[in-house]
């Protein structure tokens, strides 16, 4: 797993993100690290700690201390990305500018629980104003943050990589013809 996040934060920093499988939300790019089905148990919780550890460890090797997302909307500024992620059962976000991810944007580290007792880690970037709060008088812009299902599955997860492959397959194809 080091090295998955590894290749996440070196793409990330390069400003690859859509070198990254990426499930796509909205103005969200979710890149999913893992996934802890309920059936799987406390016994496989450890390791899924471990995950969220050796991910988290990363950042803040290469960016510094990462700042925590509030999660229980007492955060300032705009909440939508917030409540968004409690809604999708987050119950720990981290965050970081990190190198030349797209211009203005953030990534967050999100672990959740869903209804069914599964948990999931992944990464998120976003725009960073949806995180930086401002006084309006320093913002450029206002900042809007629209409601976003931040939700996903491991069976999201397959078809990513099944359109991927029916993608380089394809690819491949054409590249015979020539």
């Amino acid at each position: 797993m080091a090295a998955r996040i590894a290749q996440a934060l070196t793409a990330l920093e390069d400003g690859r993100v859509d070198d990254l499988p990426t499930l796509v939300r909205g103005e969200v790019r979710i890149i999913p690290l893992g996934w802890l089905a309920a059936s799987e148990g406390d016994d496989a919780r450890p390791r899924f700690t471990a995950l969220w550890t050796e991910a988290r460890d990363a950042f803040t090797a290469r960016a510094g201390w990462g700042r925590s997302v509030q999660l229980d909307g007492e955060a300032p500024g705009p909440s939508g990305y917030a409540g968004s992620l409690a809604e999708s059962g987050a119950y720990r976000a981290d965050w970081w500018g990190l190198g030349r991810v797209p211009e203005e944007s953030a990534v967050v580290l999100v672990c959740a629980l869903d209804p069914e007792g599964s948990r999931s880690v992944c990464l998120q970037v976003v725009p960073i104003d949806w995180l930086r709060w401002r006084p309006a008088s320093k913002r450029k812009r206002p900042t809007t943050v629209p409601e976003t299902d931040l939700r996903w599955t491991w069976a999201d997860v397959v078809r990513l990589y099944e359109s991927r492959e029916d993608t380089t397959d394809q690819g491949s194809d054409q590249g015979s013809d020539r």
